[in-house]
């Protein structure tokens, strides 16, 4: 019998409390800080923060989290001053993140290829930033992972701006999510992957709640001409997908709104709106379009075009394309609103259209698909009021007065939209007038691109918007105010409402139930930038709220907006 004095027991249970501490530090997670006025000698706690933010994520393990303090860091030198974070695990996810006190701003010179390179990084999260310029010159991508592939990566409430080549520009990724990301004004394209990957493209890639706008409007510190043909707000090579965009606005862009060679592309309660070339491309095997609204081809330049407002073209057999809910409005003309099948006109493909309305104001703006799409229309209005003819479908010719033979619920009429546009914003609600209003076929969707419910019990409306008599939501908010939006929407129980402030300032947020009381507020000062606030369905006592439509107010010093919710339990 093994047997061990008091004094020895003790040792034991030392040496085994030492090893497990020892083992915990070695496994457990560090935070990181950084600042402008830190000192890279230091120790990067927040109390004694290390000045160069690529310096520190050289010193970074695996699942350490990195904050950037508020301030701007200036990043010039290939490659000492890109950041380079280490790849994480599915249990400790490495993160670099700005601060809750104020704006982390990275800002690039002297032509810097990137600010962050992500290539080969896996589990990183990367949020709360700000990347540009740093006011004198020019730098080239926001995020660049083009050496290696990339996964599971999530990118949530950055501002990237004002950049010469991409916001993001990725090759390969596998698991991306970006989240609450506006990126506007890079020379070559909001996001995407202009070469074909070489390991597997884009897979299982979601945008939600993103603004993706005005590429190709700056390039070298102005907004002139850059070499780069057709700035797109996303425009990627051939891969596997799904690519989903859920509740994402892709506008003034000189390129296309949305390209895309996915196999899978999902759009979902999207705005494309005002591109100069295509508003929506796909190529691939299948996708899917609805409560989305598509205008303004040409971006307010009457010079007429060989582009359209959306534009299907695909190599594969039998690929499938379904539009539900849908808006496509056109008033440039001098080419088809929408073609299919242009470069392979042998390639037998099917596109179905359901609860949609398409509008052309233009001449010589009809729907043009090769005889080999097998088109299966329902329910869905078609306005062009300058075309004798308002599909050609191989051979055959549909005017005004024989289109409504191609399905049930199909018509030729005015929508009448409260305010088409061309160049600007439009409102694409329907007028109490509308032939689309109590004209379409019950769905799956509950919901339509505001938020608003669907008619339930008796015939939604057309299009991407449902009619309603209280107070309008606004589509969009101005850059140099803030954007709005919550998600998820609906919730179950809880959403965030994300927004962007030019300036800091106090916003007050109030929640109020469809009897108009008040039932919670969020109020607090935050500073210029992208930011959120979570609300977990309750009210200012605890108590869950029941579910039902709820009214968000956002209140600034200068600006008030409002979003309506869906609380379902």
């Amino acid at each position: 019998m093994y047997i061990v004095d008091q004094k020895g027991l003790r040792g034991l249970v030392v040496r085994h409390i030492l090893l497990f501490l020892l083992v915990a530090i070695a496994v457990y997670p560090a935070t990181y800080y950084v600042s402008p006025d830190g000192d890279d000698r230091h120790d990067g706690s927040l109390g004694a923060p290390w000045a160069s933010a690529s310096w520190a994520t050289r010193r970074m393990q695996g699942g350490d989290e990195l904050v950037l303090l508020p301030g701007t860091y200036v990043q010039r030198v290939f490659d000492a001053d890109i950041l380079q974070p280490p790849s994480g695990s599915a249990q400790q996810v490495t993160r670099i993140r700005g601060s809750d006190s104020g704006a982390a701003v990275l800002a690039g010179a002297d032509n810097l290829y990137a600010l962050i390179n992500l290539s080969g990084a896996h589990y990183v999260e990367i949020s709360d930033l700000e990347f540009t310029h740093d006011g004198q010159e020019y730098a080239r991508d926001g995020i660049n992972a083009t050496a290696e592939p990339c996964s599971h990566i999530v990118l949530r409430n950055l501002h990237i701006h004002h950049l010469d080549e991409f916001g993001l520009n990725i090759r390969d990724v596998t698991d991306l999510t970006v989240d609450s990301c506006t990126i506007h004004h890079c020379g070559f394209g909001a996001a995407g992957g202009p070469e074909a990957g070489s390991g597997g493209g884009w897979q299982n890639v979601r945008f939600t709640d993103s603004q993706l706008s005005r590429s190709g409007h700056y390039y070298q510190n102005g907004d002139s001409e850059n070499p780069y043909g057709r700035p797109d707000g996303f425009g990627i090579e051939p891969g596997p997908g799904p690519v989903e965009f859920v509740r994402c606005r892709l506008e003034h862009n000189h390129g296309d709104g949305l390209d895309s060679k996915s196999d899978t592309t999902i759009v979902r309660s999207c705005i494309i709106a005002n591109n100069r070339t295509d508003g929506l491309k796909l190529w691939g095997r299948y996708g899917r379009i609805e409560n989305t609204l598509i205008y303004g081809r040409g971006d307010g330049d009457a010079t007429p075009t060989p582009w359209s407002a959306v534009v299907i073209d695909t190599e594969f057999p039998n690929a499938v394309f379904e539009f539900v809910h849908c808006s496509i409005d056109d008033s440039l003309g001098q080419n088809y609103c929408m073609w299919a099948q242009y470069d392979h006109p042998q390639v037998p493909i099917h596109v179905n259209m359901l609860n949609t309305i398409i509008s052309s104001r233009g001449r010589r703006s009809s729907l043009f698909l090769t005889e080999t799409v097998n088109f299966s229309v329902s329910h869905t209005l078609f306005w062009m009021p300058e075309n004798d003819i308002l599909l050609q479908h191989g051979q055959d010719e549909y005017s005004a007065e024989t289109i409504p033979a191609l399905g049930d619920g199909v018509l030729a009429a005015d929508p009448r939209f409260v305010r088409p546009a061309w160049g600007g914003d439009g409102d694409y609600r329907l007028s109490a007038s509308s032939p689309a209003l109590n004209a379409a076929m019950p769905t799956h969707l509950v919901v339509d691109l505001a938020g608003n419910p669907r008619h339930q019990g008796a015939a939604p409306d057309l299009g991407a918007y449902e009619r309603s008599t209280e107070t309008a939501v606004q589509t969009r908010a101005p850059l140099s105010k803030f954007n709005v939006s919550c998600a998820p929407n609906p919730a179950n129980p809880g959403t965030r409402i994300h927004f962007y402030l030019s300036k800091p300032g106090p916003v007050n947020i109030s929640i109020y139930d469809m009897l108009g009381r008040r039932i919670s507020t969020l109020n607090r000062v935050y500073s210029a930038g992208s930011h959120y606030a979570a609300w977990d369905g309750r009210n200012d006592q605890g108590a869950v709220c029941p579910s039902g439509i709820y009214l968000i107010v956002l209140d600034t010093e200068t600006y008030r907006h409002r979003l309506k919710l869906a609380l379902v339990h």
